[in-house]
């Protein structure tokens, strides 16, 4: 169990909860908030406002992942299910999100975790034969770059992410905040604030990226390493994320 000396103590249910419902917020304020934008009837702050939220998910889960991989007795199942739900996930994220059935320039954030998942295996079975860590960098960076050729959501990035959120596992709160910190401001993508000088809506993704994103540290840290009462099948949140977008994708069809 991961010691923490935060007074209020988060099991991994509610890190799931959270997860899922910004996750949901942030979805339906893609699907149907731009559409509203661009027609007669713009709401660019509600927008803003659920995306924001929405940067709340990826964090949780990238950490819960790398918690199920220390955790996990059968690693292989869990890489397969992982793999599974990340082809079964690709039509209704292309679907809700990018309005088609195929989008090759993008792929769901299934196979980000799942190459995330492989990063944090090597680091385990590093860490069982007594070695360190670090030498799971050459096969994360490989992992890395498997997701920017592959455009998964948040790419190379996330990968990393999650990695961190492995190795940091048993440093002090501080370093661990600081940490992954640093890892969000790489999701927050600032270099694309100099890409594209005077440009104000990289200005405005960036700031929203890392701060939304940011709230789910002090969650991360404040886990105390216990499941929780949720009294849901082990399936549920693997499905629920193909369910949503199927369901978000043709309330779209039935409101525009």
């Amino acid at each position: 169990m991961i010691k923490t000396d935060s007074p209020v103590r988060v099991t991994s249910a509610v890190l799931k909860i959270v997860a899922l419902v910004t996750m949901t917020l942030d979805h339906a304020g893609h699907v149907f908030m731009i559409p509203l934008m661009y027609g007669s009837h713009p709401v660019p702050w509600l927008y803003f406002a659920l995306r924001t939220v929405g940067r709340v998910a990826f964090p949780l889960y990238a950490f819960m992942i790398s918690e199920g991989c220390r955790h996990t007795k059968n690693i292989k199942k869990y890489l397969l299910r992982m793999a599974v739900f990340a082809a079964v996930s690709e039509i209704p994220f292309n679907l809700a999100c990018n309005k088609t059935l195929s989008y090759p320039e993008g792929q769901n954030v299934f196979f980000t975790l799942f190459l995330g998942l492989c990063a944090c295996y090597v680091v385990r079975l590093l860490e069982e034969n007594g070695k360190s860590f670090l030498w799971s960098i050459p096969v994360t960076a490989l992992l890395c770059a498997s997701a920017f050729v592959l455009s998964t959501d948040y790419a190379w990035y996330g990968v990393l992410f999650v990695w961190l959120c492995c190795v940091t596992n048993k440093t002090k709160p501080a370093v661990r905040f600081c940490i992954l910190a640093v890892g969000l401001l790489l999701i927050a993508k600032p270099w694309e604030i100099f890409l594209h000088p005077g440009v104000q809506g990289y200005v405005t993704n960036s700031l929203r990226q890392f701060f939304g994103s940011l709230v789910a540290v002090p969650l991360i840290l404040a886990y105390n390493g216990q499941k929780g009462k949720l009294r849901m099948h082990k399936y549920f949140f693997y499905a629920y994320y193909p369910a949503h977008l199927i369901i978000l994708w043709l309330l779209l069809q039935l409101l525009f």
